[in-house]
């Protein structure tokens, strides 16, 4: 788990693959900033889901591999299993 934020490192590739999911930098910012969810995930990245403020619930993968800061690998809505996993991770009992 990351202790501190780091800023997240943006080139070309990056902004152009969440644009083809209709993701913006404002709401990666934002559920990297707040999220409900971390995890690792596949090839030693780091998942992180949130819901944004306009009501989306996105999820987020960032490298930390061959840079000094984060770098965003993909963003999309999160999947229904990926929303279940959130609910269940926060629901109150």
């Amino acid at each position: 788990m990351i202790k501190k934020k780091l800023p997240l490192l943006w080139d070309e590739g990056n902004r152009e693959h969440i644009r083809k999911h209709s993701v913006t930098i404002v709401e990666v910012e934002e559920v990297y900033t707040h999220p409900l969810i971390s995890f690792e995930a596949k090839k030693g990245r780091q998942g992180f889901i949130a819901k944004v403020k306009n009501g989306r619930m996105l999820i987020v993968f960032l490298s930390f591999e061959k840079q000094e800061g984060p770098y965003v690998v993909s963003a999309r809505d999160a999947s229904f299993k990926e929303r279940s996993i959130v609910y269940e991770a926060t629901k109150t009992h």
